[in-house]
């Protein structure tokens, strides 16, 4: 999602533009992190920002998020989405 960058790449297919998947992902961590409210930086940078380098977080960021992992993530989202409606 956030940190993998795939709640902002949603498909306009799904219903939802990636501009409004981008703020409501933004709204959700708003008070847990003031800085996901400065939306000049991406998702992305936010996350990069708060990691420690080689920590914990940068870890899983780079190794774990790949393309299929990513993808998988955005359908369980999709289908979480989808039993909500």
């Amino acid at each position: 999602m956030g940190a993998g960058g795939s709640a902002p790449d949603t498909d306009p297919s799904d219903g939802i533009a990636s501009g409004d998947a981008d703020r409501y992902v933004r709204g959700l961590f708003q008070e847990v992190a003031r800085a996901l409210g400065d939306e000049t930086r991406t998702l992305q940078q936010l996350a990069a920002d708060h990691e420690t380098p080689k920590g914990n977080n940068e870890r899983i960021r780079t190794t774990w998020f790949t393309p299929a992992n990513s993808e998988a993530l955005t359908q369980a989202l999709d289908d979480l989405l989808a039993d909500l409606r």
